[in-house]
């Protein structure tokens, strides 16, 4: 299937006649929705298995949401941290860097307050994670992908220890398996 000439609207109903449901329509066409691969110079475009920003946004979203009505949270800070994150997720546009800041705030707020090894090193994992999907090229080396793929793993387990009905919440998802299996790998390339 020659798929370079078509607009985005046609690209889109192909993505999900064809792969039922993937629309990962490549960004860049975005602001050109009329246009066709080819009309922007994108014939050789490749879709990424994690895109560090949305994956990352989606996913922390979720596990803030979820933190929220948790009860692995102590009793002084649950109120604490449910006000921040309703404050956090509020407004009709949330960005990345915005959730960034309010996972690495969460972290400092459970530390502070000793709460359980658990949810702080679920946290500490996810603001690592960050750090190895947002890090300069010149840091990226073995010991840094290898750091990530040990974070991930670390955050997979703690985060099926701690929410275990996944079929429940939206929590392990896309953006769950896009980040924690396809992202060490992408880093890797």
């Amino acid at each position: 299937m020659d798929i370079y000439d078509f607009t985005k609207p046609q690209l889109e109903s192909k993505l999900v006649n064809e792969l039922k449901g993937v629309q990962r329509v490549p960004a860049l066409l975005l602001p050109y929705p009329m246009e066709s691969l080819k009309t922007v110079n994108l014939q050789k475009y490749c879709v990424l298995d994690c895109e560090p920003l949305h994956d990352f946004k989606g996913y922390a979203m979720h596990l803030l949401t979820e933190t929220s009505k948790s009860h692995h949270l102590p009793v002084v800070l649950r109120d604490d941290v449910g006000a921040y994150i309703v404050r956090a997720l509020k407004g009709e546009h949330v960005s990345g860097s915005d959730i960034r800041c309010a996972v690495i705030h969460i972290y400092q707020m459970l530390s502070n307050a000793k709460a359980s090894w658990k949810i702080q090193t679920l946290f500490l994992t996810l603001v690592q994670i960050s750090q190895c999907l947002y890090s300069e090229d010149v840091e990226r080396c073995p010991k840094q992908i290898l750091r990530f793929y040990n974070c991930c793993w670390l955050h997979h387990e703690l985060s099926v220890d701690l929410f275990p009905n996944p079929h429940e919440t939206a929590l392990h998802g896309v953006y769950f398996h896009a980040l924690l299996n396809h992202g060490p790998v992408q880093q890797e390339i």
